[in-house]
């Protein structure tokens, strides 16, 4: 009786177009694109990096004017007594006053040391450090679903792989027991036979429990309640990388790297901190303008009716000369920090570099170990073929027949290791690269 040969093909499809099922099988760029949706970290990532693009204006970093307005109104009554220079007196009581005001002010910052500019550079960094985080948010999402989706695959190769090799052990059984019946072996053959049979038996059971906890897992980043089983993934997978060569694959990684980006703007952010607080050694200039009116109304007194309205406009200057030398001592600290965030950003461009050249060496290893296992898996199945006939035909012993079966379970196993290792060996690289999602 021959054997199934089987085989893996390990890889990612992450930004492709399609529809999310077809015939219920869910592919790996159909889980993407439905963890992307479904996310609450992503959708977190989003409505902060909004807040950071609200925050992004003009007159968040004082650029544009005050206006104000603001009105009164009174009404009372009040005693008076005046005496006036000539010996008159004037002395009531009961006296209704009704006043009146209103006021149009505006104030504008025309220069602040060029603070203002260097605040809005500012805001403008923090909200590409936003859209940064949701990048790498989106990151995070696309390597744990590739990750699951690749540990539920591989989980159901393996079953795949166990009742491919059932039928077999089943027949030693048999054939075991026909001998015993007809007397040409003894009854220990048979217990071995049985014996095998069952240990695969329960390895099938392990590896169906381990389908059912990697879709646990996958319904988890799918946002699906974790018993689901609507959806079924496809058996196999490809690997995307077609670069040949590292310093191909490898050009321009600093740009796309996340990690290498964020601590750039940081150190940038931190220049423009700096420039802003440097503006307070130049003085403020605020230009103040409005409008003013005033009513007052009496029915006594030396003023019955009195009214005051009209524009004002004017300049403010405010300088602070000196303030104990703290600002001095501020500066010097911001520099330290400028000089230790260019320090960051380049410890952590060579860290980037160093892991990606590793990551690329790891998985062109383990490509050359995928297609080892491959070929080992075709010369097992032979191998187990040659040995099963050999054992129908009793030209050979039950243990020769159990060092194939061995052989070939071992070598489909190391293929099922080298295609996890293979997919993880991508996925690392580009995340690395800054390619996982374009």
């Amino acid at each position: 009786m021959k054997t199934k040969s089987s085989s893996l093909l390990v890889g990612l499809f992450v930004m492709s177009t399609g529809s999310a099922f077809s015939q219920n099988v869910l592919s790996m760029k159909s889980a993407v694109d439905l963890a992307l949706k479904n996310n609450l970290g992503i959708v977190i990532a989003k409505n902060n990096a909004q807040i950071d693009q609200n925050n992004a204006t003009i007159g968040n970093a004082g650029m544009l004017p005050s206006v104000s307005v603001q009105g009164a109104a009174t009404k009372g009554e009040s005693d008076i007594r005046q005496e006036y220079s000539d010996g008159r007196v004037l002395s009531k009581s009961g006296v209704s006053n009704t006043n009146y005001s209103a006021s149009a002010s505006l104030t504008w910052t025309i220069f602040d040391g060029f603070q203002m500019f260097a605040d809005y550079k500012r805001l403008q960094l923090i909200r590409e450090a936003g859209e940064v985080r949701v990048k790498q948010q989106v990151i995070s999402t696309v390597s744990a679903v590739s990750y699951a989706y690749t540990e539920l695959v591989i989980a159901k190769e393996l079953v795949r792989n166990i009742n491919s090799t059932l039928s077999l052990y089943k027949e030693r059984v048999q054939l075991a027991n026909q001998k015993l019946m007809m007397g040409k072996s003894d009854k220990t053959e048979w217990l071995q036979a049985k014996v095998d049979l069952n240990a695969r038996i329960s390895a099938l059971m392990s590896a169906e429990a381990s389908v059912r906890v990697a879709k646990s897992k996958m319904n988890a980043l799918l946002m699906f309640a974790p018993e689901d089983s609507s959806f079924d993934v496809s058996d196999s997978l490809e690997l995307s990388i077609v670069e040949s060569e590292y310093a191909v694959f490898s050009k321009d990684f600093e740009k796309a790297n996340p990690d290498i980006y964020v601590a750039d703007l940081n150190r940038r952010v931190i220049e423009q901190e700096m420039k802003a607080l440097k503006s307070g050694y130049l003085p403020v200039i605020d230009l103040n303008a409005g409008y003013n009116y005033t009513s007052s109304e009496s029915t006594s007194g030396l003023f019955l009716v009195n009214r005051n309205s009209g524009p004002v406009a004017g300049l403010t200057l405010k300088w602070n000369l000196f303030n104990g030398l703290n600002q001095q001592r501020q500066v010097k600290n911001y520099k330290l920090q400028v000089e230790s965030a260019s320090s960051n950003l380049q410890q952590t461009t060579l860290q980037v570099q160093s892991a990606l050249y590793n990551a690329w060496q790891q998985y062109i290893a383990a490509k050359q170990i995928l297609n080892n296992a491959r070929e080992g898996v075709l010369l097992a199945d032979e191998n187990l073929t040659i040995a099963a006939e050999r054992f129908r035909l009793a030209e050979s012993t039950s243990v020769e027949l159990k060092m194939a079966q061995n052989a070939k379970e071992d070598a489909l196993t190391a293929l099922l290791n080298a295609g996890f290792d293979a997919k993880i060996a991508e996925v690392n690289l580009l995340s690395l690269s800054g390619k996982l999602v374009q």
